[in-house]
């Protein structure tokens, strides 16, 4: 069915010598019979549906997708009673598999899991856990109505943190305080926390844009862990980097810190871009006493 078009007549008040030109109205197609009707249902329901699941059980949205207000466990295995969650990051989180996979799949989602064990970064501490706690702006009746529920209790504003980067007034309104911690603050500022690696990459491109020097320590973590527990328990290799402003200073991996070959994760390039502007995943803070639960989240 042609699209219908028409042309907004041209006012009698506009000026002689004006080269707008008239506004273009573009009109949906008339439905014109039960049939077509059906299938514009069947289409806005097909499109609800892929919304509402296919992108967090597949990896490809967590924030802002249906799950907001659910306390959904996006990756490293689902909390959820029915369906799985994060499907694409847990298929190439083996090396075995990012290796037979097409190489711009394994590129978005492979690396599996990391483990941010210390960092200086204004950038990521903002996004993170201290950067992002709401705990104390909680009324005590529902703090204690989440710890009755076998919560933490605490209460993170990641969406928050996310949404409103770089825009310090929209932040301000949100009642959520950037982290107090800059360039320079020691490294045990903000508890440990797990981000699939694709988020690592992604944090770490908006801290170089900023052009600030700052170190990094992180855990690479086995596909095999699943739960918070585990992650914090690991003993693995960390990596260890530091940045000046203009660039890198030192890439080393373990106690022999032996130097980061090309295909370190700290070192490769940004994701690609179309999915930053889609995939913006939550931290999982690693907190003492919190269990295997995650934590209220917004």
């Amino acid at each position: 069915t042609p699209v219908a078009v028409a042309w907004a007549p041209r006012l009698k008040s506009a000026p002689v010598n004006s080269e707008r030109a008239p506004p273009l109205l573009l009109l949906p197609p008339p439905l014109r019979s039960p049939r077509q009707l059906g299938a514009a249902v069947l289409a806005a329901a097909a499109a609800a549906a892929a919304y509402g699941f296919l992108g967090p059980v597949l990896g490809l949205q967590m924030m802002a997708s249906s799950t907001m207000y659910g306390n959904v466990k996006n990756y490293g295995g689902s909390n959820h009673l029915l369906v799985p969650t994060g499907l694409l990051q847990t298929a190439l989180a083996e090396q075995s598999s990012a290796a037979a996979a097409p190489a711009w799949l394994s590129d978005a989602f492979g690396g599996g899991l990391v483990r941010i064990d210390a960092t200086n970064s204004s950038v990521l501490l903002s996004l993170a856990v201290g950067g992002a706690e709401m705990t104390d702006k909680l009324p005590l009746r529902a703090r204690e109505l989440l710890s009755s529920a076998n919560a933490s209790g605490r209460y993170f504003e990641f969406y928050a943190a996310r949404n409103y980067y770089e825009r310090s007034y929209d932040h301000d309104k949100t009642a959520l305080h950037a982290a107090a911690a800059a360039a320079g603050a020691t490294d045990s500022s903000d508890p440990a926390y797990v981000v699939p690696a694709y988020e690592l990459r992604r944090s770490l491109a908006l801290a170089r844009r900023r052009g600030e020097p700052f170190s990094l320590e992180y855990t690479p973590l086995p596909p095999g862990l699943g739960t918070p527990t585990q992650w914090r328990a690991h003993a693995g290799e960390k990596v260890s980097l530091d940045e000046a402003a203009d660039g890198l200073v030192s890439c080393v991996v373990g106690r022999a810190r032996e130097a980061c070959g090309a295909a370190e994760l700290a070192l490769l390039p940004p994701p690609p871009w179309l999915l930053t502007r889609v995939l913006l995943p939550y931290p999982i803070p690693l907190l003492d006493g919190a269990g295997d639960g995650i934590h209220c989240t917004t």
